[in-house]
């Protein structure tokens, strides 16, 4: 079951497991008291009083006869979560990976990690699985990979879970130490470092009977660079001719590229996904990776999609609102049908986004899809073009709710600014 913060703007949805008694339990007070399970639980939450319950069955759960009223059901509540905590070591990683990146958050990346935050989530783990099964079906063609991340809080979210997927692969597929990770990622690097040094993470893999770290298996390399504050990045020179020498030395590997943007332009012309950057040093980073991979991928969620405007017109709106002038990612006539977006659709008229979602699949000639519908892993590149994810989530909240969430910038929730490039 899913708790949900009522400030629907900051906080994600956090998922506990309950046991059967307490659902149950909870379905009752909720019936008794004419409130509703999630009231119930956003009051238990916000109540400092502990009273103890009446009667408790066997383990501490609650007897459904019982007919608890709402405040007993907190100690059986956290009973339920602190037995969860204990059973299972999965979420020791995840909070590992959440502290660190929160951590850069705080201290670097401030309230630009929060922009578009679940929805940058529900990319990650929608797009993993199959970028997983992609590496997969390269390795085992007798392919050696090099998977080369990009900077940004977008792909910061993929780390732990690409991290977690090799993992648990590497256990049962053979040769997946043919895979580099090469990253300018300073926040990602650490994360993938974090995850590695837990000992329940260590493994043995395929094939083997010695027992390793991720990272000793899968190695990552952290790009040498100039460090760049605000996106806790590398850059400059040092990090593209780095990025150049590693094409250099596995040639005949394939490079497969995540790369984001601040924002993404796509083309009226070619129907292609340009990202847009601020420095030059972030610029240069792109269009080498862009000149380097073999195939290319950008997440980003739909608010920061431009669809059919021109750089000139997209600048001159933001600069009019505040924001900094943006330079584009050269790319080569050659890698135009190698880069695929991936991002989210609002297929629920009721999400304001909905009708430059409609204008997104139009460029693309492509419907909303679900995980069935991802391309299958061996689909030529240049066969892909988009990939869009159902996201619906914000469709039932207020409008003025909706435009805080998919506008996080405050520059960016003028109504006409709204109105020209998102149709809002």
């Amino acid at each position: 079951m899913s708790v949900k913060n009522s400030n629907h703007l900051r906080k994600t949805p956090t998922t506990i497991r309950l046991s059967d008694d307490t659902i149950t339990a909870m379905k009752v007070a909720s019936a008794k008291e004419k409130k509703s399970v999630s009231a119930i639980i956003e009051e238990l939450f916000s109540q400092r009083e502990h009273r103890p319950l009446r009667q408790s069955a066997p383990h501490g759960s609650l007897l459904p006869n019982n007919k608890p009223s709402a405040k007993e059901l907190q100690k059986a509540i956290a009973d339920s979560v602190a037995q969860h905590l204990l059973t299972s070591s999965e979420w020791i990683a995840d909070a590992i990976s959440n502290i660190e990146l929160y951590r850069y958050g705080e201290s670097i990346f401030g309230d630009r990690i929060h922009h578009f935050e679940e929805e940058k989530k529900f990319l990650a783990e929608k797009f993993t699985p199959w970028l997983i099964k992609r590496i997969l079906w390269h390795v085992g063609n007798g392919k050696n990979v090099r998977l080369v991340i990009d900077s940004g809080t977008t792909l910061n979210a993929l780390f732990p879970l690409v991290a977690r997927a090799l993992r648990r692969e590497a256990e049962r597929f053979p040769n997946l130490n043919n895979l580099v990770i090469l990253t300018n990622n300073v926040a990602g690097a650490e994360c993938y470092m974090h995850f590695s040094r837990i000992p329940e993470n260590a493994l043995t893999p395929f094939g083997s009977e010695t027992v390793q770290t991720l990272s000793d298996y899968i190695r990552c390399k952290l790009l040498p660079g100039t460090i760049q504050t605000r996106y806790v990045a590398l850059i400059g020179k040092d990090t593209n001719e780095a990025l150049l020498a590693e094409k250099a030395q596995a040639d005949e590997a394939v490079f497969i590229g995540l790369i984001a943007g601040n924002w993404i332009r796509i083309d009226k012309e070619r129907r292609y996904p340009i990202p847009l950057a601020r420095e030059d040093g972030q610029v240069g980073f792109k269009e080498t990776m862009v000149r380097v991979c073999d195939e290319l991928y950008l997440p980003s969620p739909l608010g920061k999609l431009f669809v059919y405007h021109s750089l000139g017109e997209i600048n001159d709106g933001l600069l009019k609102r505040g924001s900094p002038r943006y330079r584009e990612v050269s790319i080569e006539e050659d890698k135009i049908r190698k880069i695929n977006l991936v991002s989210t659709c609002r297929p629920n008229k009721r999400n304001i986004l909905f009708t430059h979602s409609e204008c997104v699949r139009t460029a693309y000639g492509i419907s909303c899809l679900d995980e069935d519908g991802l391309p299958n892993s061996n689909t030529a590149i240049q066969d892909m073009l988009a990939t869009v994810f159902r996201f619906d989530k914000w469709a039932d909240l207020e409008r003025k709710h909706q435009i805080q969430i998919e506008f996080p910038h405050d520059y960016t929730q003028e109504e006409l600014f709204m109105g020209t490039f998102f149709s809002v």
